[in-house]
């Protein structure tokens, strides 16, 4: 460590230049940097039970996904009627209409 502190000190402009250097070539690379940050990017690309939402992101060019969550406070939901709601619910929201 004492031996990086004193290079910097003796070669201000090497320590600038090198410095300067990373920067820019970073700079020149952020723009290719992708970040997909969809939920579809989690799942694996050969997945059967994503057919119609790849389908509907050709269609329609968009990745929104729905998500659900459901918080119980008085007891665990693995009960029969927590489990028995959401059966409901998936039924519900599987019989929306759509176009794919």
């Amino acid at each position: 460590m004492i031996r990086v502190i004193k290079f910097s000190v003796s070669y201000p402009l090497v320590v600038l230049g090198v410095t300067f250097l990373c920067t820019a070539s970073a700079l020149v690379f952020i723009p290719n940097v992708n970040l997909r940050l969809d939920a579809r990017s989690l799942v694996p690309s050969n997945d059967p039970s994503f057919t119609k939402s790849d389908h509907a992101t050709k269609v329609f060019d968009i990745r929104d996904v729905v998500i659900v969550g459901i918080v119980k406070e008085e007891s665990d939901i693995y009960d029969k009627k927590a489990l028995t709601s959401i059966q409901e619910l998936t039924g519900k929201i599987s019989s929306v209409d759509g176009d794919c």
